[in-house]
């Protein structure tokens, strides 16, 4: 599928919790105290190896932040808020998170890892400190690919064209626990807030 150019309508996602669509981009949470929300393409996908490129932007964003998902469970997915960021609890899955809010350090910073089969997206995280700041409200251009049970991150702030890339060591199919899953987002909203769209997003293999 391909939404390069936005959401003009939400017709074959299914759109959990507090996620909604807004104009041409999908909304998973509005600025309001403990939100979670989820959206999933309908139908399941090849995650034996893929490409996806997507963009989101975390408007007056203080917390909590925003995952990529990739899930067996169905296209009702959905986990709690908070620091979880709408993807803790959700089973049989992997997770890159886009975190604005730091446990450790109970203050705001923006970092991003790698997290499965629901674990709280908390710990064991990079920051991105000195390199791009989720908070500045720019949209971010984020590229995910994946093959030979490496997966790659690179995360582009379309304003300053800065830039961080990572990468993972996983089997994405094995810890799903199939070759066909369901792939989307989730958000959330805690004591602090975040106004978090998802403004595009392209799927090729």
């Amino acid at each position: 599928f391909n939404y390069a150019n936005g959401f003009p309508s939400s017709a074959g996602m299914q759109l959990n919790g507090s996620a909604s669509q807004q104009g041409n981009v999908i909304r998973l949470t509005d600025g309001a105290n403990s939100e979670a929300g989820s959206f999933f393409w309908g139908k399941t996908v090849d995650i034996t190896h893929f490409k996806t490129v997507f963009q989101f932007n975390q408007n007056q964003g203080t917390a909590d932040g925003v995952a990529f998902v990739i899930q067996g469970i169905g296209p009702n997915a959905l986990g709690s808020g908070g620091n979880d960021l709408g993807y803790g609890g959700i089973g049989n899955s992997v997770a890159v998170k886009f975190d604005l809010w730091s446990i450790a350090s109970n203050a705001t910073q923006s970092t991003t890892g790698l997290y499965v089969n629901g674990a709280t997206p908390d710990t064991s995280d990079t920051s991105l400190a000195g390199t791009l700041d989720l908070h500045s409200g720019h949209t971010m251009t984020v590229t995910v690919s994946y093959a030979n049970a490496s997966l790659g991150v690179t995360i582009t702030d379309t304003v300053t064209g800065s830039s961080a890339s990572q990468s993972y060591a996983i089997d994405i199919a094995a810890t799903v626990g199939a070759n066909q899953a369901y792939m989307g987002f989730t958000g959330g909203t805690g004591g602090f807030t975040a106004t978090q769209d998802i403004q595009s997003w392209v799927l090729g293999g």
